[in-house]
């Protein structure tokens, strides 16, 4: 195996790192190899192999115990960017404020925020059953089961902290009629999102009308242009739920239906401009709706070029 470089303690975040134990070969970072080593898992004195790919090419960088890699990175001095992580983690959990000179000291805080943020998320995404826990509470209350048991959360920790959470903290456990209460402000809130949105909608699609002089009828209101409406949203006198049609045998529909269905599926402008020339070609003076679907234009226009020029559809 070719050699990469003179291994160093803190480049050990960046190599694999292989650990001979029962025979087996496991890959291991080394923050987990830390945390194995100081919980038990593994023996300091397995060998421990370190190797990085490249080039597709697997380059030897160093070798020695389990004890002596986890020593070795524990060891290393910080970079600058962590250094400015640590106060990132610290402010936004008002952690203590920890001294963090080594890796050893950064990786326990590195551990401790993820476990915060993992579990205050969590509450979070359970809304309905629970009120908002800050993250100072959170990080008091982890704190807090960390020193009765170091080893809480090894297994199901969101759960176990849910648990402490209703045992611990009961204010911000929603009874019953908070909770329905919880569910009801959400759907109100989709609710006035959805309406929002198609409002939205709505908008962008009066602005993006290819025939802005379109008549169209508004139920009990008579004729009015697409070119006018945008301003009758604006104060009120329509909206996206006002009923319209094109043709006076069609079934009313809201505005925003209408305009949203017109933009996907109804004939472009590039569409009816080409038909018209190939009609013009061909001796066609049939008349071209505007509300034609793509499909059957596009059939329309298909069937015009694979004719040649001067005979008519049909003939």
């Amino acid at each position: 195996m070719p050699v990469y470089e003179e291994l160093t303690g803190k480049k050990l975040e960046q190599r694999d790192i292989f650990v001979t134990c029962d025979g087996e070969q496991r890959k291991v970072k080394i923050d987990v190899l830390r945390r194995q080593l100081r919980t038990g898992v593994l023996s300091g004195d397995l060998p421990a192999l370190v190797t990085t790919g490249y080039d597709d090419k697997m380059w030897y960088c160093g070798e020695g115990t389990v004890a002596d890699m986890v020593a070795a990175w524990e060891a290393a001095p910080l970079e600058s960017y962590e250094r400015q992580d640590v106060k990132r983690m610290i402010r936004e959990f008002d952690l203590p404020e920890y001294q963090v000179a080594s890796n050893a000291e950064y990786s326990d805080l590195r551990h401790l925020y993820e476990r915060c943020t993992k579990y205050h998320r969590y509450i979070g995404w359970h809304d309905q059953e629970f009120k908002r826990l800050t993250k100072s509470g959170t990080k008091e209350l982890v704190l807090t089961l960390d020193t009765e048991d170091p080893t809480w959360d090894a297994s199901e920790g969101e759960e176990r902290f849910v648990e402490e959470v209703r045992k611990r903290l009961p204010h911000l456990v929603r009874n019953v009629r908070e909770q329905t209460g919880r569910v009801e402000h959400v759907k109100e809130v989709e609710l006035h999102r959805k309406e929002r949105q198609y409002l939205t909608d709505t908008r962008n699609n009066l602005t993006n009308f290819p025939h802005k002089d379109l008549e169209i009828e508004v139920k009990e209101a008579g004729i009015v242009r697409i070119r006018e409406i945008k301003g009758k949203v604006r104060d009120g006198s329509m909206s996206p739920e006002t009923l319209v049609r094109y043709r006076s045998d069609k079934d009313w529909v809201e505005l925003g239906e209408f305009l949203d269905e017109w933009i996907k599926k109804r004939a472009t402008i590039k569409q009816l401009d080409y038909l018209t020339v190939l009609q013009k070609q061909h001796g066609i003076n049939a008349e071209i709706a505007v509300d034609c679907l793509r499909k059957e234009i596009s059939e329309r226009i298909a069937a015009l070029v694979a004719k040649p020029e001067g005979s008519e559809l049909g003939s």
